[in-house]
């Protein structure tokens, strides 16, 4: 089973990456500590990189873009080249839009709207979308009941490509592709 280490610290990367971890998620897309980009270039492992306006700790009191879309792909193109230029392999690169990092309600149904413009730059695309406060927004439902509407934004960012959901109820989720994957059949 994949084991991904959470992190935007070289150290924890590393430690991580040696008791067996398969994957490296840095939601600073390896701009916090200038030691990860060599641990990412020198382990064999996948590698996620975020989208993230400000820092957790301010990214939530005024976020603005001119338009969202072409300011993450925007970054995600200066990142990934700038990896690639420090020999991490394209292959091994995964792009993660950042769904309520520095976003409000209409920066994250954008987002959502438009995976598929995150995978004409052609990596993978997660998207982290599970239960997340936007849905009590949108919705007014609480963490407790947002599965359902989880499972649902799964199923429509599957059909734009999505390559990674990550979510945290994995049967609804399932049903909620694959149900949407039939439905999409062309008739016989």
């Amino acid at each position: 089973m994949p084991i991904s280490i959470d992190t935007t610290k070289a150290k924890v990367a590393a430690a991580a990456l040696e008791q067996g971890a398969t994957l490296i998620n840095d939601i600073s897309a390896l701009r916090q500590d200038p030691d990860m980009i060599r641990v990412a270039r020198d382990c064999e492992v996948p590698i996620i990189i975020m989208h993230m306006q400000g820092t957790p700790e301010d990214m939530q009191l005024a976020p603005q873009y001119e338009d969202v879309i072409t300011e993450i792909y925007a970054f995600f193109r200066e990142r990934t080249g700038w990896m690639e230029s420090q020999g991490v392999a394209k292959h091994r690169i995964i792009l993660d839009p950042g769904i309520g990092f520095g976003k409000t309600l209409a920066h994250n149904l954008a987002i959502l709207r438009n995976v598929g413009a995150f995978k004409q730059l052609g990596f993978p695309v997660l998207i982290g979308h599970s239960r997340k406060s936007f849905l009590e927004k949108l919705l007014g439902t609480p963490v407790a009941q947002r599965d359902c509407p989880t499972a649902i934004i799964s199923a429509l960012c599957a059909q734009q490509g999505a390559d990674i959901l990550r979510v945290h109820d994995v049967a609804k989720t399932v049903a909620a592709v694959r149900l949407t994957e039939e439905l999409a059949q062309v008739p016989a």
